[in-house]
């Protein structure tokens, strides 16, 4: 049998195209059942074929016929569409400006300290102090629907045209041609930062302590703070536990001296905890459970319960008038519960009791069936003659069912307060959620837009917490921060790997080394060459022309990047730089590996949440996983018989090394075969054959 020639995505494509082409060239056209009344008079009333042909059926048309299981299957579809963020395309000239730098510019060596420092105007020059996040424009109550809409999209318009023309002015003024920055375009996904921004009391604003200001920047930052009515902001730095601490204090007081004493608290926070292995445990990937340490839960609950003390507190306007004072009422729930959720075990307790709840219901009484007589007498408050009087209780249900929501007061009209958690993409809002409660509850990965609309769950009865999908804010970053930090999915990873390669020693990280080794000049690198030397020790190769594959093996480095197996971390822009503290050549942090806190420690300090857990991280994430190769698909993938190969290789290591239905949580791109396995034959645990 012939072996089977292998094909690029490329190729494929295109041979679909020809074939649906040759396909649609070849059909008869059938008219539609709707119009084979309406096309046969049209063609016994005309006389000129070309009158007398028919169009084809409409989309609404055929929508109206398909099958039950096909129109829920297009509805599906077209929900997921309307909620997907939407980016400008780069254009081809620059994609070819960027391949030619990669393989051409020799990367500056040594690396610059002054580049690990992160400044503002870096991010957002002064010439593009008017970006902003687009605000909800003001509506009332006897505006339908439509015209609260339309009204909408009318606004957001006009703020798109006037960031673009203010995005593109600024760049044609600087002499090089700048990254494009993008943003979101999508006016559903900004309506769902409007509701969280509505409905909310207090605000969480997350972001990445290894890169805060491109996820608080200046945009955002505007936005929060001309809410109308003020909201109370909390300034969460997320992921401490991938840098050293003496950087995430330092980014903490970098933020505490700009806000000062009457802005937004600084909170620092982990979000996922390393469990502890035993002897069942099997794998070597650790796992990881979501979970929050005692410092920092008590510490957000301190910010929680400063924010809802401010919100009770008269503004100093209306305290100097006894009058206003005297009708002054709160717009939040005056009596909160935070102890109840500053344990795990009173979170379960609540959590249990609020589910018996919602499955008790009460028995009505059966209604008598027409014609049927029913004894007055056995009824309660049957009365002398037989008719049923209401007793004082029931009268006072109907007379409560009467009173309308806007007439309520007090913490009636505040049944709980509601915390907003809002932020770019991947920075681990899901994950603080999930945190928070100690368990799984809503689906967390680090594939940028994994959340696609609100959600909200009680902490207790009287705190609800609102997760808002990330979307990109407005800025001047540029494509290449943007991925590095994770906000956009991996793509063109050759400008990014450039750019990070010019901020920290990559080859020094990776353990490349030119073929030159006796030579006493310093090894010159450019992008290409340092991308093709590891695609070469990782064994990524393409299909037809065997060469190295440089998109497989960007996009290694960069997972390795965001999960911060490559340590790295930007320094804030303040005197007293941090750098003395640690050792950093440039954004690199040298001698430390980002690790959670384990099992043991937790009990230690009882204080974790999340205790008893056995998920991992890398399960919760399966499908986004499956999304990630989906997206970081390179243009050339590896022949068929090549792939069965390894397969066969790695299945035969498999039966060796492991029980049937072992390890499954390890990254597909990261499974190396050990040379040697080892096989205890007094576990009893090897297979049958």
């Amino acid at each position: 049998m012939a072996r089977k020639k292998p094909t690029s995505g490329k190729a494929r494509k295109q041979q679909l195209i020809t074939k649906r082409a040759n396909k649609a060239a070849k059909a008869v056209p059938t008219l539609h059942p709707l119009d084979a009344a309406e096309a046969a008079a049209r063609a016994s009333s005309s006389a000129h074929p070309l009158l007398a042909a028919s169009s084809r059926p409409s989309a609404i048309q055929r929508r109206l016929h398909l099958d039950p299981n096909e129109q829920a299957r297009e509805s599906r579809k077209d929900a997921s569409m309307k909620m997907e963020s939407r980016f400008l395309r780069l254009p081809l000239e620059l994609l070819q400006h960027h391949r030619l730098v990669s393989a051409e510019q020799v990367l500056r060596r040594p690396v610059e300290d002054s580049l690990g420092v992160l400044r503002v105007q870096e991010l957002q020059p002064k010439e593009l102090e008017g970006l902003t996040c687009p605000s909800r424009p003001k509506w009332h109550y006897t505006q339908t629907k439509k015209e609260v809409e339309k009204n909408e999209e009318g606004v957001f318009l006009k703020w798109m045209k006037k960031t673009d023309a203010l995005l593109a002015e600024f760049a044609a003024s600087l002499p090089h041609t700048p990254a494009p920055t993008f943003y979101e375009r999508n006016l559903q996904v900004w309506r769902q930062l409007w509701r969280v921004s509505e409905v909310s009391s207090i605000l969480l604003v997350l972001i990445d302590v290894r890169f805060p200001l491109i996820h608080y920047p200046p945009a955002l930052q505007a936005y929060v703070t001309s809410l109308r009515p003020k909201k109370k902001v909390i300034l969460v730095l997320t992921k401490t536990d991938l840098v050293p601490p003496f950087l995430a204090e330092a980014w903490k007081k970098w933020f505490e001296e700009r806000e000062g004493p009457d802005g937004a608290s600084v909170v620092l926070m982990e979000s996922y905890r390393e469990s502890e292995r035993t002897v069942l445990t099997q794998g070597t990937q650790p796992r990881f459970v979501p979970a929050a340490p005692t410092s920092s839960r008590q510490a957000l609950l301190t910010a929680l319960k400063k924010a809802h003390t401010e919100l009770l507190t008269p503004p100093p306007v209306v305290a100097a008038d006894p009058v206003k004072l005297a009708r002054w009422e709160p717009r939040v729930r005056r009596a909160v519960d935070w102890d109840s959720v500053a344990e795990v075990q009173e979170v379960e307790k609540e959590r249990k009791v609020r589910r018996n709840k919602e499955k008790y219901v009460p028995k009505r009484k059966r209604r008598a069936a027409v014609g049927e007589e029913v004894d007055s007498s056995d009824e309660e408050g049957a009365g002398v003659d037989g008719k049923t009087e209401l007793k004082d209780d029931e009268g006072e249900k109907e007379e409560q069912e009467e009173v309308k929501p806007w007439e309520l007061k007090g913490d009636a009209a505040h049944p709980f307060i509601t915390v907003g958690l809002i932020g770019q993409p991947n920075v681990g809002k899901s994950s603080l959620l999930n945190a928070l409660l100690g368990r799984k509850v809503v689906r967390a990965s680090r594939t940028p837009g994994k959340t696609k609309t609100l959600q909200t769950i009680f902490w207790n009865d009287t705190v609800r917490l609102c997760d808002c999908p990330g979307l990109v804010c407005p800025s001047f970053a540029g494509m290449e921060r943007q991925v590095l930090s994770g906000i956009l999915p991996i793509q063109n990873v050759e400008p990014v790997i450039f750019f990070v390669a010019e901020r920290m020693p990559l080859e020094n990280v990776l353990k490349l080394k030119k073929d030159d080794e006796f030579s006493l000049e310093e090894a010159k690198w450019t992008t290409d060459e340092m991308l093709s030397d590891y695609a070469e020790a990782q064994g990524f190769f393409t299909a037809k022309a065997g060469r190295p594959d440089l998109y497989r093996g960007g996009a290694h480095i960069l997972r390795q990047l965001h999960s911060s197996a490559i340590p790295w971390g930007f320094r804030p822009p303040f005197k007293g730089d941090v750098a003395n503290e640690g050792r950093q050549e440039g954004i690199w942090i040298k001698d430390f590996v980002a690790r959670a806190s384990t099992e043991s420690e937790d009990k230690r300090q009882n204080g974790m949440v999340g205790e008893g857990e056995t998920a991992s991280e890398e399960e919760s994430e399966d499908e986004s996983e499956e999304e990630e190769e989906d997206e970081d698909e390179s243009e050339t993938e590896e022949s068929d018989a090549e792939a069965g190969a390894i397969g066969a290789i790695k299945s035969a290591f498999a039966a060796l090394a492991v029980e049937e239905g072992g390890d499954e949580d390890e990254d597909e791109d990261e499974v190396e075969v050990e040379d040697e396995v080892e096989v205890e034959d007094e576990e009893g645990n090897s297979e049958e054959e």
